[in-house]
């Protein structure tokens, strides 16, 4: 199979592009529901007391909005962004859902007594 001079186009009516652009979608729509799952669970109030968690939360979010900052600025390939949603995004509402019904289940236990 032989390229194709559509193949070889540069810009935004490249293949390249569109798939760069569709995989960029893709990866900030997966990291803002996870963002949107843990704010949701957040407001709920039942993760407020635990502040190791909270803080660990914080350092974790920080470190992704200033690693999203560097990769815009120093150029970075489109697909670190799904590392970036899965270490800044995923796992810390991973995280929040589990403290969560940790926190449900411990209220639980100790109403029964």
């Amino acid at each position: 199979m032989g390229l194709t001079p559509a193949d070889l186009r540069i810009g935004p009516s490249s293949k390249g592009y569109k798939l760069a652009e569709s995989s960029l979608i893709i990866a900030a729509a997966i990291f803002a529901f996870c963002l949107f799952v843990e704010f949701f669970f957040l407001t709920l109030g039942f993760s407020v007391m635990y502040k190791q968690v909270n803080s660990w939360q914080v350092i974790i979010h920080t470190l992704g909005v200033l690693c999203s900052i560097w990769m815009i600025l120093d150029s970075w390939r489109y697909t670190t962004l799904y590392a970036i949603g899965f270490f800044c995004g995923i796992i810390p509402a991973i995280i929040e859902i589990g403290v969560t019904f940790d926190a449900v289940a411990h209220s639980k236990r100790e109403s029964n007594y």
